[in-house]
């Protein structure tokens, strides 16, 4: 893994929004069509603005979300509006290249099922580029320490009641099956549970992503260790 390490949270930003559309230009160039799943959470804000000001296809540049609390669509708890607000309505893309999580859907396992249908129709089940965060607790997309869904052989599953919110996340079985995965982790509070993901520590739900050649972490936290 590719471990880029920044004096801020915007250089960070920036950085993650410049690899991550390298890497969306090259799939488009190879299949004509590309997708990208973001997380939510305030770390990315900076990103999703870098990323809208950037020169690319955006109409060939499929949207989906990794993870979303079930929460009424104007609630600012709802990653989707933030996506939606920086990134999606600021650039010139098709509104069917939008895929939000439908978490008011019912039953949720009705939602999970369509969302799964939309993967594997929009791109096979494969994404080209996953963007993830890592969590105070070691958790990356909507994953609690302990839960099934670290072991589920869907593409997307539900979580109940974490942190105050029943949730829709992709799977690691669709992320680590991604063509390149990019992590954005700032914040001197992330330096010991950066330190222990990198260790691969397998208490966290952060350590069931792979850890790809391809893949890129960026960071400003400046006690990373290089050789990790």
């Amino acid at each position: 893994m590719w471990i880029s390490i920044h004096e801020g949270a915007k250089d960070a930003a920036t950085s993650a929004a410049n690899f991550i559309a390298t890497s969306l230009r090259e799939s488009v160039e190879q299949r004509g069509l590309a997708s990208l799943a973001l997380s939510g959470g305030s770390t990315p804000k900076l990103m999703y603005t870098a990323l809208s000001a950037l020169d690319l296809p955006w109409h060939r540049i499929h949207f989906f979300q990794v993870d979303e609390r079930v929460a009424p669509d104007t609630d600012n708890a709802r990653n989707s509006l933030h996506i939606a607000q920086l990134l999606i309505n600021q650039v010139d893309i098709p509104g069917s290249n939008w895929h939000p999580l439908p978490v008011n859907a019912s039953p949720l396992s009705d939602a999970a099922a369509q969302y799964s249908d939309e993967l594997s129709n929009c791109c096979q089940g494969r994404l080209d580029v996953v963007h993830l965060g890592l969590g105070d607790d070691g958790h990356t997309a909507s994953w609690p320490p302990g839960d099934p869904v670290l072991r589920s052989n869907q593409l997307v599953d539900i979580v109940q009641n974490f942190r105050g919110f029943d949730r829709l996340t992709l799977t690691p079985q669709i992320i680590n099956d991604a063509g390149v995965i990019a992590w954005l982790v700032v914040g001197t509070d992330k330096s010991q549970m950066l330190h222990r993901w990198q260790q691969g520590d397998p208490q966290l739900p952060s350590s069931a992503v792979r850890r790809g050649d391809a893949d890129a972490l960026f960071t400003d936290v400046q006690t990373t260790p290089t050789g990790a």
